[in-house]
């Protein structure tokens, strides 16, 4: 098992919940897991040329890096597709959707402030100035 960078919510929390739910530990099982920090390419090669069986990393690098990889020699494990406000992610994926790069506050900023900053970050609509201007659809916690 491959498991990206250990600060990543794609490359390593996902990956980690979701093999977590069949029994596997990545820190329990060591002999099994190979840590591949921010070397996806390394960690795609090695799936690719069976050195790995499973390599966690995220849709995105994939997307912009390896598309032809992805698309003719890997397979998307339990693959589901998500859709939200009548709009499908155009991309098999394994875990659930998680934006990257998680949205963190210095501990001493008011807790105030930290709720209205995440009210107003999940309010938003995917027509509204600030979503169209940072181009996001939506924001999630």
């Amino acid at each position: 098992i491959g498991v990206g960078y250990l600060l990543s919510p794609a490359a390593y929390h996902l990956g980690y919940q979701l093999l977590a739910q069949h029994g596997i530990e990545l820190f329990v099982d060591v002999p099994k897991v190979v840590f591949y920090g921010n070397d996806y390419q390394a960690q795609v090669d090695d799936v690719v040329n069976g050195k790995l069986d499973v390599g966690i990393l995220p849709s995105s690098w994939m997307i912009e890096n390896a598309p032809d990889i992805l698309a003719s020699k890997l397979v998307v494990h339990n693959p589901s597709s998500y859709i939200y406000e009548d709009e499908g992610f155009p991309f098999p994926t394994s875990t659930l959707l998680t934006p990257q790069p998680g949205l963190m506050a210095s501990p001493d900023v008011p807790w105030s402030v930290k709720e209205q900053v995440t009210d107003a970050l999940t309010n938003l609509t995917k027509d509204h100035p600030a979503a169209v201007g940072a181009g996001i659809a939506t924001f999630t916690m």
